[in-house]
C-alpha cells in the first residue's frame, strides 16, 4: 500500500496528524519484486477499423488478465459516438496478449491504456449505385445479399495515419470567427464561440485539434496557463501507426506552434517531465535549427530532472469534473501551497489502483512493485496546489 514517510517539507507534523496519516495510509510497502514484464500485444484486431458517420478519437483502459485476455475495458471518448464507443468495446474485449510477469509469474496489468482513432477520407468515392435491369425475377434476386466468399482474402485494415486532414463546415466557421476575435483581443469572445462548437459541432480529428490549438492560444493571450496546458495536450494527442511511427493531427506548422507553446507552459509550471518530452516531439517533427534556443533551455530541464534535489510542480485543477491528472517524474512527491479543496488522490498503476483520502503534510510513495504509475487529483474545480517530487 501507499506508505507515509517523514515529511521532507519543513512543516512538524502533529501527534494527531501522524495518527491520521497512518490510518489512511497503510504499512510499508513489502519490498520491490525483482523483475516486471509488461504484457506484449497478440491480436489487436480493430485498432485501425474505418469511422462510422464521423471520426473518432477515444482513450481505452483495460486489464490485461494472467491468461493474456482482456477485462474491465472502458472508454473516454473525446470524440465518438454511441456506436463507435460499442464497436471499440467488443474489439478491445477480444485482444490477447502475451500475459506480463512478475518475477517470471504471470499476472494481471491493470490500467492499461490505447488511444483508438479512426478516421473518415474526405475524399473517397460514394459507393457504386446499385441498378436493377431486366425482368421482376432478375429485380428481385439482385435483392439478395451476396453470400460472403469463404476464400476471400479479408480486407486489408485502415490506417488512419493515411487518410487526409478534413475540416468540417462548422468548425471552420468558428475558427475563423474566434481567428476574427482574437485579433481584436476579444480573447472571451474568442473561448466562448470556441467552447460552442466543441459541445456540438465536432465531426473530425481535425476539428476537435485544431480546436484545441486555437483555444490554447487564446487561454496563454488571457493568461490562463493552466487552462491553456490542457488545451493543448488535447491538442497535440498522436497514435502509432502499423508503421510504429507517431501520427498527430494537425499540420505541420500548426504542430510545431502548438509543440513549442506546451513546452514553454511546460517550463512556467514547471511540468520538467513533460517538457522534455515535448521538446523530444519537436526534435522528431520540426529539427529546430542548431542555434535555435530551445536547445540551450532544455538543458536546464535535464539538468533538474537529473538531479537528486526535489523537483516542484505547480497543479490547479481546470476540468468541471473536479480531477487533475499527471505521470509523476519520481515515486515520492507530497502537495503543498493549496489554495481551495483536496479531497483524495487516486493512484492508477499497472499492478494495481489504490485511492487515498487527501492528507495535508505526507509524503507518499508509490513503490516499485506496482509498477507504472499515474495520479489523480479530485476537489474542487479552481484549486491550485504544489507537487513536490523527491528522489529518496
Amino acid at each position: 500500500m501507499l506508505f507515509s514517510k517523514k515529511p521532507h517539507s519543513t512543516m512538524i507534523m502533529t501527534a494527531l496528524g501522524l495518527l491520521i496519516a497512518t490510518v489512511a495510509l497503510g504499512q510499508a510497502a513489502a519490498p520491490a519484486p525483482a523483475t516486471l514484464v509488461k504484457p506484449e500485444p497478440i491480436k489487436q484486431e480493430g485498432r485501425f477499423m474505418p469511422a462510422f458517420g464521423s471520426d473518432g478519437l477515444a482513450r481505452i483502459s483495460y486489464t490485461v488478465k494472467e491468461d493474456g485476455t482482456t477485462d474491465d475495458v472502458e472508454v473516454t471518448g473525446y470524440l465518438s459516438n454511441q456506436f463507435l464507443t460499442k464497436s471499440l468495446r467488443q474489439s478491445v474485449e477480444k485482444w490477447t496478449f502475451k500475459p506480463g510477469t512478475v518475477d517470471g509469474k504471470a499476472v494481471s496489468y491493470f490500467n492499461q491504456e490505447y488511444l483508438f482513432v479512426s478516421r473518415m477520407d474526405p475524399n473517397a468515392p460514394p459507393p457504386p449505385a446499385q441498378v436493377a435491369t431486366g425482368s421482376r425475377q432478375a429485380i428481385k434476386e439482385s435483392k439478395k445479399p451476396a453470400k460472403p466468399d469463404k476464400n476471400a482474402a479479408p480486407p486489408a485494415p485502415v490506417d488512419p495515419s493515411q487518410v487526409p486532414l478534413a475540416l468540417s463546415t462548422k468548425a471552420k466557421e468558428a475558427i475563423d470567427a474566434a481567428y476574427d476575435q482574437m485579433k481584436n483581443k476579444e480573447n472571451d469572445k474568442a473561448l466562448k464561440t470556441l467552447d460552442e462548437v466543441t459541445k456540438k459541432d465536432l465531426h473530425t480529428v481535425y476539428d476537435f485539434s485544431l480546436i484545441n490549438q486555437l483555444r490554447g492560444s487564446a487561454l496563454v493571450a488571457n493568461n490562463q496557463p493552466f487552462e491553456a496546458l490542457q488545451a493543448l495536450e488535447l491538442a497535440t494527442m498522436n497514435m502509432v501507426n502499423s508503421k510504429g511511427e507517431k501520427v498527430f493531427f494537425l499540420e505541420d506548422k500548426l504542430l510545431e506552434q502548438a509543440l513549442r507553446q506546451k513546452y514553454l507552459l511546460a517550463i512556467t509550471l514547471r511540468h520538467n517531465a513533460l517538457a522534455l518530452e515535448t521538446y523530444q516531439l519537436l526534435q522528431e517533427k520540426s529539427h529546430p535549427a542548431t542555434d535555435d534556443k530551445i536547445h540551450e533551455q532544455v538543458k536546464a530541464v535535464k539538468a533538474l530532472l537529473d538531479s537528486p534535489d526535489p523537483l516542484t510542480l505547480l497543479a490547479k485543477i481546470t476540468s468541471d469534473n473536479g480531477e487533475w491528472g499527471y505521470v509523476p517524474a519520481r515515486r515520492i512527491f507530497t502537495v503543498a501551497d493549496v489554495k481551495g479543496k483536496l479531497e483524495k488522490i487516486t493512484a492508477h498503476c499497472e499492478r494495481l489502483t489504490r485511492e487515498l483520502k487527501y492528507v495535508e503534510n505526507v509524503d507518499w510513495t508509490l513503490p516499485a512493485s506496482w509498477g507504472a504509475c499515474s495520479l489523480v487529483f479530485a476537489g474542487d474545480t479552481g484549486t491550485q496546489f504544489s507537487v513536490y517530487e523527491f528522489s529518496k
